[in-house]
């Protein structure tokens, strides 16, 4: 299927396992070229080195980082456009959904939760929304069947979940004429 992504420059955070690894293959399948980011240096290189070798030098770059930070995100930023010099795409993936069962979690997990699940989100949109504006691009956040509805999940997860397709619905009206927000909210999914 041509999905018209040829050559597309697209950022997936969150990329070295899981729903963001999937993504990433989808996307080279379709002939874009991909930044995979994860703060897992080792997971990130052997995910680099498979795609290279199955798609091509030319196809794949990483950055290691966590994301939930300013500073880092501005770091990856840089190496983008030394690399690319444009971004047409960015998948904001990041979160874990494991944690306490609790009604309400200690302060620190919350505050770990948030960071992981809702700031990574906030703070790359804040760094790449401009970029995304030159080119037209889109922004898709994947968030969670827990944002939408109570399954069982930690507290914290759904209301970060929630929180991300609170934040998309905003955006998208107010940037309809420059970007394309959209948001996936899947179910469980399971990986090795």
């Amino acid at each position: 299927m041509d999905l018209f992504l040829t050559d597309k420059h697209v950022l997936i955070t969150g990329s070295s396992k899981g729903i963001g690894l999937a993504i990433a293959e989808a996307f080279l399948k379709e002939g874009a070229k991909v930044c995979i980011n994860s703060r897992n240096s080792d997971e990130l290189s052997s995910v680099y080195n498979s795609f290279k070798e199955k798609y091509g030098s030319e196809k794949i770059i990483k950055f290691s980082t966590d994301i939930s930070k300013k500073e880092n995100l501005l770091k990856l930023r840089s190496y983008i456009f030394e690399e690319w010099g444009e971004l047409d795409i960015v998948i904001s993936n990041v979160g874990i959904g494991s944690g306490s069962s609790a009604a309400i979690p200690d302060s620190l997990e919350w505050s770990e939760s948030w960071d992981s699940n809702f700031t990574s989100a906030y703070l790359t949109t804040e760094t790449f929304l401009e970029d995304l504006k030159n080119t037209k691009g889109s922004l898709i956040y994947i968030s969670s069947i827990a944002g939408i509805e109570s399954i069982g999940a930690p507290t914290h997860y759904s209301v970060a979940k929630s929180a991300i397709l609170a934040l998309s619905k905003n955006i998208s009206k107010k940037l309809s004429d420059t970007v394309r927000v959209n948001v996936v909210a899947p179910g469980n999914i399971y990986f090795k």
